[in-house]
C-alpha cells in the first residue's frame, strides 16, 4: 500500500498544494497550463489554433504537424461527475442514476451522450481565464467560425454572473468510418453492458470511445487505479491533478469550446471549510459581532397618530414589507386574509381591508406576470399583464414562469354580497409567457370604472359577512377582516 493522501485543512497548505501540483508533470509532453497562459499574455505564444475539419478546431502546440491536440495540466477541487462508465446514457426501461439530471438524459447513441466532471472554481478561476484566452487566440486565428456564427451562451467566461463551477465533458460513442478502425481496436477498458450493447449490435455506426478519461490516484511515487483504492471513486472536496486538450466545435448555429479531460489523479483531501461557497473569514483584527434578536419583555411604544389607513400604495417590491409586499426572503406581512401561493415557494396575503380599500377603486381582479428566479422567490411586474415576461437564465439553467394562485381557507365576500372567484387553473409547462397572478380584490388602474369607484374613506365599509373588530389607535377606527 502506498502513503496517504494528504489532508489539507488550512488556506496555506491549500495554496502550497495548488502550486505545487499545478508544476508537477507526469510526462514530459504535457503542458503547464499557467505556463502557457503566460506565453499568450507576453506574446510569445507555446500554441496555436488549428482546423481538423470544418466543424472542429483544436488547440496544439506551435510548429506541431498535423492537428494533434496539445495536452495541458492543472489542479482543481473536485464538485462532482455523472456515471464514470455511462454518462447520461440510459437505454430505454434502465434505471436512471441519481447523477443524473433528467433533462440530460440520452437514450439513443448520440453525439450527446457524455460524461460531465464538475471542478469547484470559487477559489480559483483558472479554467474559466484558460477558455477566455483561449477563444480569444482562436478569434484571431483566420479562417475560424468563417460563418459568424454566436458563440453558444452555456458556460460563457465573458458573461456576467458567478463562475464557481466549470465543467468539463467526455463523449461516450464515437462514430465509425472507414479510417476509424485502428482506434476502435485500441479501447483498453472493459466495456459497461449498455455501452457494449449498442457498439456490438450488428451494423451500429458508433463504437466505445477509447480516450475516456483514465482516472487514478497518487500514492507515494505511484500511481494507482482508483478501483484498487479507497474510496474507489472521487468525490466533491478531492484535490485532483487533471490533464486536458481544448476543441472549438462550430455547430449549425452556434459555436463553442470544449475541455476534454484525459488523465484525472486523485492528489488530496480538501477540508469542507475550504472550498465551495463558504463564508468569508473575518479579517484580521475584525471580531464578530453576535446578532441581536427581540427578546420577550422588549418594551416598547405605538405611534397613536400614525395614518395607518390613508394614503397606502400597494406594491410588490422585493425587499420592502407591508400589506401585499414581498419581503426578500419571499413572504409577505402577516394579516389574515385570502392567500397568494407560489408553487414551490412562500405565500404573500392580501387582507379583507387590501381588497376593498385599494387606491384604485373597488374590488375586481387584477392580472400580474411573475417569473419565479431560480431559487423560487416569486418577481412580480405590476406593469401591462399582457407584456411577456421573458425566461430567466442562471448558469445556463432556464428557469420557468410561476402561477400565482388566489386562495382562501373560507370564501371572502365581494361587495356585493357574492362570494370571489375561485382560483385560476395551474399553468402548464408549455406557457410561452410568464402566468397571471390573479387576486380576488384587485383592478388594474386602466380598467376602473370611475362612475363605479367609491371615494376614498378613511374607514373601509364592512359588508354582512365581516366582522369588525377595533384596532389599536386612539380614534378607535375599525378594521375589516
Amino acid at each position: 500500500m502506498g502513503e496517504a493522501l494528504p489532508y489539507i485543512d488550512s488556506e496555506d497548505q491549500l495554496e502550497n498544494e495548488i502550486q505545487h501540483w499545478k508544476n508537477h508533470s507526469f510526462v514530459p509532453h504535457h503542458l503547464k497550463l499557467h505556463d502557457v497562459l503566460d506565453s499568450l499574455t507576453n506574446g510569445r505564444p507555446l500554441v496555436e489554433v488549428k482546423q481538423e475539419h470544418p466543424s472542429r478546431w483544436v488547440v496544439t502546440k506551435l510548429g506541431s504537424h498535423g492537428t494533434k491536440e496539445a495536452i495541458f495540466h492543472t489542479v482543481a477541487i473536485w464538485k462532482w461527475n455523472s456515471d464514470m462508465q455511462t454518462g447520461n446514457f440510459v437505454p430505454p426501461g434502465e434505471k436512471v442514476s441519481s447523477r443524473v439530471a433528467e433533462s440530460r438524459i440520452q437514450d439513443t447513441p448520440n453525439n450527446l451522450c457524455q460524461t460531465s466532471y464538475g471542478c469547484d472554481t470559487v477559489r480559483d478561476k483558472t479554467l474559466w481565464d484558460a477558455q477566455a484566452r483561449f477563444e480569444e487566440l482562436a478569434a484571431e486565428t483566420a479562417g475560424f467560425n468563417a460563418g459568424k456564427k454566436p458563440r453558444r451562451t452555456w458556460q460563457d467566461s465573458t458573461r456576467d454572473g458567478p463562475k464557481d463551477l466549470y465543467i468539463m465533458s467526455a463523449q461516450i460513442f464515437c462514430r465509425r468510418t472507414r479510417y476509424s478502425g485502428r482506434k476502435e481496436a485500441s479501447v483498453a477498458y472493459a466495456l459497461h453492458p449498455w455501452i457494449a450493447a449498442i457498439v456490438k449490435k450488428p451494423g451500429s455506426v458508433y463504437y466505445a470511445n477509447p480516450d475516456r478519461p483514465v482516472v487514478l490516484e497518487a500514492a507515494g511515487n505511484e500511481l494507482r487505479d482508483i478501483t484498487d483504492t479507497s474510496p474507489p471513486y472521487v468525490k466533491a472536496g478531492y484535490l485532483v491533478w487533471i490533464s486536458f486538450f481544448v476543441e472549438f466545435i462550430i455547430g449549425t448555429t452556434h459555436w463553442f469550446t470544449t475541455f476534454t479531460p484525459c488523465e484525472i489523479v486523485r492528489v488530496g483531501t480538501v477540508a469542507p471549510d475550504l472550498f465551495g461557497r463558504t463564508l468569508k473569514p473575518a479579517a484580521d483584527g475584525e471580531l464578530e459581532e453576535p446578532k441581536s434578536f427581540l427578546k420577550a419583555g422588549h418594551k416598547f411604544i405605538l405611534n397613536e397618530d400614525f395614518p395607518m389607513d390613508d394614503g397606502r400604495r400597494h406594491t410588490a417590491d422585493i425587499g420592502d414589507s407591508g400589506p401585499g409586499k414581498l419581503s426578500r426572503s419571499g413572504t409577505a406581512s402577516a394579516r389574515d386574509g385570502p392567500q397568494a401561493e407560489v408553487e414551490g415557494s412562500s405565500t404573500v396575503q392580501f387582507t379583507a381591508e387590501d381588497q376593498q380599500d385599494c387606491w384604485y377603486g373597488r374590488r375586481e381582479l387584477v392580472e400580474i406576470p411573475v417569473t419565479r428566479s431560480r431559487s423560487g422567490t416569486p418577481l412580480a411586474d405590476w406593469n401591462d399583464s399582457n407584456s411577456e415576461s421573458p425566461l430567466s437564465s442562471v448558469d445556463g439553467e432556464e428557469s420557468d414562469g410561476g402561477l400565482i394562485q388566489a386562495h382562501s381557507d373560507q370564501d371572502v365576500p365581494s361587495s356585493s354580497g357574492t362570494p370571489a372567484l375561485p382560483a385560476p387553473p395551474t399553468a402548464t409547462a408549455s406557457t410561452a409567457s410568464a402566468s397571471p397572478l390573479v387576486v380576488a380584490g384587485m383592478k388594474r388602474p386602466a380598467d376602473v370604472d370611475e362612475s363605479r369607484a367609491r371615494p376614498k374613506s378613511r374607514e373601509p365599509e364592512a359588508t354582512s359577512d365581516q366582522v369588525v373588530t377595533r384596532s389599536r389607535t386612539s380614534k378607535g377606527k375599525g378594521r375589516a377582516q
